[in-house]
């Protein structure tokens, strides 16, 4: 099933070689969607968002984010009591430290992984690729307010 998004034209799958112009308006129409049915392509609309952080969509249990991390930069350590956090990897390349009793692990990310945080542990996100890193954060309960953006 489709669904008629206002922030990204699925009549054509968006891509690197998208327009200017294009980027431009779905930079501009990016906001939380509340919660109805949505979907979208994961790649372009991470491509075009250049926010530190932008809730996407926020349901009663679930909420999902967007992430744009510039080269060198480290998102300090987070730790969200009530909710487990899944984050995909739309383009770039990174590292997640969880601590962990007795030390951390780090968890190497590049363009299509997926890494699983439970609820409670301590974790940094860092950019350690030479481009923009840009993420999806999946939580099992929102831990942002409805439609929060930082720039």
């Amino acid at each position: 099933m489709k669904f008629n998004l206002p922030f990204l034209n699925m009549r054509s799958e968006p891509s690197f070689s998208q327009s200017d112009r294009a980027r431009e308006e779905n930079r501009a129409a990016l906001r939380d969607l509340g919660n109805r049915p949505h979907g979208f392509s994961a790649k372009s609309t991470a491509e075009s968002n250049d926010n530190k952080k932008i809730a996407l969509w926020t349901g009663k249990h679930l909420q999902l984010s967007l992430a744009c991390l510039p080269y060198g930069a480290i998102c300090t350590s987070e730790r969200y009591d009530s909710a487990d956090r899944l984050i995909f990897t739309a383009c770039g390349r990174g590292e997640i430290e969880i601590e962990e009793r007795g030390g951390a692990r780090v968890i190497p990310i590049g363009e299509g992984s997926i890494a699983l945080i439970p609820c409670g542990a301590k974790h940094t996100v860092k950019n350690t690729g030479r481009s923009p890193l840009k993420i999806y954060s999946a939580f099992s309960h929102p831990v942002m307010p409805y439609g929060e953006s930082v720039k």
